[in-house]
């Protein structure tokens, strides 16, 4: 179920049908819009299907997974001082700007 940055559930999908979390005012114009998944490119070569603007959502996401697996293999043999890993905190940052810009794209139903 999609939730936004406080936790709360924004929709669900329930049979073929959107629930809102929320009632839509019976005033006013409303649209929604979906978004759907983007599909699988071929192979390694050819290009991905990106809407403009989302360059740097892709990077900090590749970003943190890559710091988050970087973290856990060098953790399992990390005798350091502390309990955190210098790694872990790099790519527990690293995934709060990603969810960030993730968040900021996040498309709501809007008035109008």
């Amino acid at each position: 179920m999609p939730t936004g940055p406080p936790g709360d559930a924004t929709w669900r999908v329930w049979g073929q049908e959107l629930v809102l979390a929320q009632p839509a005012p019976r005033t006013g114009g409303w649209r929604l819009e979906h978004l759907t998944h983007r599909t699988v490119p071929a192979d390694d070569g050819t290009a991905l299907d990106l809407q403009a603007g989302d360059e740097d959502l892709l990077i900090a996401q590749t970003i943190a997974i890559a710091l988050e697996r970087r973290a856990i293999a060098d953790g399992k043999q990390w005798t350091g001082r502390g309990p955190v890993h210098p790694l872990a905190a790099a790519a527990r940052s690293a995934r709060m700007d990603a969810d960030r810009l993730f968040w900021e794209r996040l498309r709501r139903a809007r008035d109008g």
